[in-house]
């Protein structure tokens, strides 16, 4: 992917977990503050994941976001 490609893709996958995020606000609980949102902002991410990486590419993504602490 370009840096242009890149960028689009990070701008439309955060947008559609923000639009998510926001369109249940009206049926979360009233007493849910940071600690729920930021687990259930973790839960939505996740599920906007649907595939999973070879364990060898899984390790070379590890290993280079620790080498330049991402």
């Amino acid at each position: 992917m370009t840096k242009d490609e890149k960028i689009k893709f990070i701008v439309n996958l955060c947008d559609n977990l923000k639009i998510s995020l926001i369109n249940n606000v009206d049926i979360m609980p009233e007493d849910w503050d940071e600690m729920e949102l930021r687990q259930y902002l973790e839960y939505k991410a996740k599920k906007l994941n649907p595939f999973k990486m070879t364990r060898t590419r899984m390790w070379n993504y590890k290993d280079y976001v620790e080498k330049y602490k991402m």
